[in-house]
């Protein structure tokens, strides 16, 4: 283990650690843990190190580490944008006596550019890359990460670090901008990065607010349907869905069910209400009306004042 190398990929759940030695060599001895695991991400080294069952003199050939780490690096200290730990480069550096190198994860990846071989590598679009031009870096996970690299004048890369992922969402559609429209009513603040919506936790709201957006239109169809049939004298004008809706459970239990219409349809007009159904205390209360204003049945303040007295 001459000259070896302590690596980390450090992202908002987990953490890697592996042993290399060139670039032109893998990184071996990989193993991965949880961050919510360990307390601070000396413990989590001192429990890879245990696990590998390294001898002193093999602990000592690893001279130099790098960590790269999901969040911006200020005065070499990363705080992680989605995760618990603080990571400090003086600290980790004095704890195992290594020459520490501390950067973000995604300038780590733009730094392994090069290194790339072709089979790594996956062409989107049409056209032939160019060897030298600008890379750009993205990738979902417990956020987005987001970085880039340019070529210099002397035929190396120079990355590019940054936060690009908490760029806000920028909708270019009629859909996108319902799906916007959902988001800010969900998130504090009201602010919705990309982030929001390309990680793992914003693939599943990006997925509820499809979600809702379909329930949405399906209850307008469906609104529609039952208009026509109204229309087509299938159901009365005074005795429809339409009118009598929304249906309390006391109605649809009772024993006697004067409608045209099926307590079913009264019940759940729309499949997806079945396993979570919120049932109103109260039918509808005059009319269009009711619906555009407050009503409250509430005994009137001086009748409660009375009663106290």
């Amino acid at each position: 283990m001459r000259d070896s190398v302590l690596v980390a990929d450090i992202g908002g759940t987990n953490v890697r650690f592996g042993l290399g030695t060139t670039p032109d060599q893998p990184v071996e001895r990989i193993r991965k843990y949880k961050i919510s695991d360990f307390p601070n991400p000396e413990t989590a080294v001192r429990r890879y190190f245990d696990e590998l069952g390294l001898s002193t003199e093999d602990l000592e050939a690893i001279r130099r580490a790098c960590f790269c780490a999901a969040g911006p690096v200020e005065d070499d200290v990363v705080a992680l944008t989605n995760g618990s730990w603080l990571i400090d480069k003086a600290q980790i550096a004095r704890s195992f006596e290594q020459e520490f190198t501390l950067i973000n994860d995604f300038s780590g990846l733009a730094y392994a550019i090069p290194y790339l071989p072709e089979n790594e590598l996956l062409k989107l679009g049409g056209g032939e890359p160019e060897a030298m031009s600008p890379k750009a870096i993205f990738g979902p996970g417990t956020g987005l990460g987001v970085s880039g690299a340019v070529p210099d004048r002397h035929g190396g890369w120079i990355t590019l670090s940054g936060e690009g992922g908490h760029v806000a969402f920028a909708p270019r559609r009629e859909l996108e901008d319902r799906i916007l429209a959902i988001l800010r009513r969900r998130i504090t603040g009201g602010r919705v990065s990309a982030e929001r919506i390309l990680s793992g936790a914003g693939l599943e709201m990006l997925f509820e607010s499809l979600a809702e957006i379909d329930r949405f239109c399906d209850a307008m169809i469906a609104i529609h349907d039952e208009a026509m049939r109204v229309r087509e004298g299938v159901w009365p004008s005074d005795d429809n869905p339409l009118v009598n809706a929304p249906h309390p459970a006391d109605d649809v239990i009772a024993d006697d069910w004067p409608h045209a219409y099926s307590r079913q349809l009264a019940a759940h007009p729309q499949a997806f209400d079945r396993a979570n159904k919120y049932w109103p205390p109260v039918s509808r209360i005059d009319g269009v009306a009711g619906d555009r204003n407050l009503v409250c049945t509430c005994p009137p303040l001086d009748t409660l004042a009375q009663a106290r007295a």
